[in-house]
């Protein structure tokens, strides 16, 4: 998860574009899903590799009009992560949002850390398959499955960030 807000502390740290736990698996499966155009212009994942964001972490947390600011919780679509929005999450930071940002445990993301850092969960292909194989019931099944996970995490994810007690001002 990354959450990204207004501050008024002096900018001076850079992070990764690109989570640098799991970058080189999101380069690679990213690629290899990639339409047959595309495969031929790999060193665009390359550059996204290159790319660092200046961000201060744990900033202090600008106050907003009666000390609260407006959330807006992102949900990354099938096949991308929290990397991606990293931009537009930083831009509605700076225009006065808080922008929480999870990457999905659900087999939607190409590939995402586990919370016990270990084994990351790559791209989950069972539902394609399953459509390929004629079996449309099982595939709708499935992808449902993964909408209720990623439901769950949204839910968790906002609730933790309105009852963190713990952000400074």
């Amino acid at each position: 998860v990354r959450l990204f807000y207004p501050t008024d502390d002096k900018i001076t740290g850079r992070i990764p574009y690109l989570n640098p736990e799991t970058v080189n698996d999101f380069c690679h499966r990213s690629m290899e899903r990639a339409p047959s155009p595309l495969k031929g212009i790999g060193w665009i994942m390359h550059t996204l590799r290159l790319n660092t964001l200046s961000v201060q972490p744990h900033a202090t947390v600008a106050a907003g009009p009666e000390d609260s600011l407006p959330l807006v919780v992102l949900s990354h679509g099938v096949g991308a992560s929290y990397d991606v929005y990293a931009y537009q999450s930083i831009s509605l930071a700076c225009h006065g949002t808080m922008v929480l940002v999870p990457t999905h445990l659900d087999g939607t993301a190409p590939v995402a850390q586990q919370p016990t850092g270990r084994r990351p969960i790559l791209f989950d292909v069972r539902p394609k398959q399953l459509e390929e194989e004629g079996k449309k019931k099982e595939a709708s099944q499935l992808r449902c499955q993964q909408v209720e996970i990623r439901a769950r995490e949204m839910v968790l994810a906002t609730e933790f960030l309105l009852s963190a007690k713990t952000m400074k001002r």
